[in-house]
This record gives C-alpha cells, structure tokens and sequence, in this order.
C-alpha cells in the first residue's frame, strides 16, 4: 500500500469520478521513481506536468480514508498551486537528507544505503533491499546511458549499466526496482551518485 506524504484542505470542494460525493480533502501519496520521472518527461507543460502528478499520486477523500479519483481540472487554482508546491518540497526534502554512501565507484565499488528499503513483497516479514552498489563500465558497456534523452530513460540506463541491488536471494529486475525506489532515494542517486560515473572531472592537461 501507498505511503502518504502529504495531506490538503482544499478551499472548495470537487466532485469525485463516479457521480460519488464531493471531496473537501487530497491524500497525496510518496512517490517512486517511476512516476516522478514520468511527470518531468511529460511535454505537456506546467498544467500538464501538474495534472500527471495528481492522477499519479494524490487521489480525493469525502470524510472516509477511502481514495477516490476526481479531475485535475476541476481544483480552485490556488489548491492546484498547492500541488506544485508540493513537487518541489519533494527535491528540498531530498537536499535536507544526508546520504550513507561509502567508496568511490573505481577503485572500490560505490555503496548506497537507501533511505527508504525496498520490500519484494507485500508481506510484513518479506526481504528488503537496504543497499545498492554501483560500478564503472567501460564506455562501450553504457552506450544506452549516453544516447538516453529525458529524465525517465537518463534514470532508468543509469541503474541498468551501473546499479545492482545487494542482498536479495532472488534477481529483481531494474524496472522493478525503479518502480518501487522511493522519491529521496531518486533524487540522491540523480544528483549526488550519478555525476560520480558519468561527468567530466578535467584531470587531463593542456598540453604547453
């Protein structure tokens, strides 16, 4: 089940898809990577973005904590401005976090402890991944990264060509994995592990 990150008064209520009761209240549920990334690959503009992330995350409540669907388009403007707001906590959340990640991915593999362990099944007592290690390729091993264009495939190569999950007794798949990584998670890989493997450090020399 969906952990829930935030909730929201709204200042008039909506109706909820099904000729069901009006809603005064938004449940907005945590994340993954996967679908955050499918809200900043969408090119359908800010209303677009906003809209995406509502149906994949927040779902309207009527005086119960049963989740109900409803239309983006009929929040108060200033309801939906909260939403945005929210996108964006969500990045400062992960910045506020400090990361366990020891080794430097070359000389020793690179070790990420994540902030939110991964279950591989929904029962209480399932296995959990808590660690991932990331590994340098050589360039003719990550040609899928390099020619990745927007957040979702960047991300997506990146994991297959550099991540493995440690501990699991049973292989899970990196689609999986990304499906179920939480939002901090994707933000600390995306801005403090990733450029590590991937980015220029200018050790060469001009020669004189």
């Amino acid at each position: 089940m969906a952990t829930e990150y935030a909730r929201l008064d709204l200042l008039e209520p909506i109706p909820t898809k099904g000729g069901g009761p009006e809603a005064h209240k938004l449940v907005v549920y945590r994340p993954t990577a996967r679908q955050l990334t499918e809200v900043f690959d969408s090119a359908s503009g800010a209303v677009g973005r906003l809209e995406l992330f509502s149906n994949n995350c927040c779902r309207a409540l009527n005086g119960t904590d049963q989740p109900l669907d409803f239309v983006f388009g009929d929040l108060n403007a200033a309801d939906g401005a909260e939403i945005g707001s929210m996108i964006a906590a969500l990045a400062e959340d992960a910045r506020e976090c400090t990361p366990d990640i020891m080794g430097d991915g070359f000389q020793e593999p690179l070790v990420y402890t994540l902030q939110r362990a991964i279950k591989m099944t929904l029962k209480e007592d399932s296995e959990r991944v808590t660690q991932l290690v990331f590994e340098a390729r050589r360039v003719r091993d990550i040609g899928e990264y390099l020619d990745a264009t927007g957040a979702g495939r960047e991300f997506s190569a990146f994991m297959k060509a550099f991540a493995k999950p440690i501990g699991p007794s049973v292989p899970i798949m990196t689609d999986i994995l990304i499906d179920a990584i939480d939002y901090i998670d994707y933000f600390v890989i995306r801005d403090q592990v990733m450029g590590r493997f991937v980015n220029a450090r200018r050790r060469w020399k001009r020669a004189s």
